[in-house]
């Protein structure tokens, strides 16, 4: 690919991030992290994902397995990092 076409697809992920983590901050509340910090633990989450499938060595060839291991690493990290804030909160910290 051409660096103008990962550059839209770089915005596109963004922009989709950014929606994405407005209605999560939304939906949580008070134990969300507001919309941008969302945003932006769903974007590494994501990363992380793809990252740790090729790390275990599960093949990601087709793009709908990268997609599911993008999203699925996005939001597991928002909901851990969100639980870890609800118990601190309720625990006093």
């Amino acid at each position: 690919m051409d660096t103008t076409t990962l550059l839209m697809i770089g915005l596109i992920v963004c922009a989709g991030a950014y929606f994405i983590a407005s209605a999560m901050d939304g939906v949580m509340g008070a134990d969300g992290f507001g919309t941008v910090p969302n945003m932006v633990i769903l974007l590494v989450g994501g990363f992380l994902g793809l990252y740790l499938m090729n790390w275990i060595h599960i093949p990601l060839g087709d793009p709908t397995m990268q997609a599911v291991a993008g999203i699925t690493g996005a939001f597991v990290s928002l909901a851990f990092l969100a639980t870890i804030k609800a118990i601190a909160s309720r625990l006093g910290y």
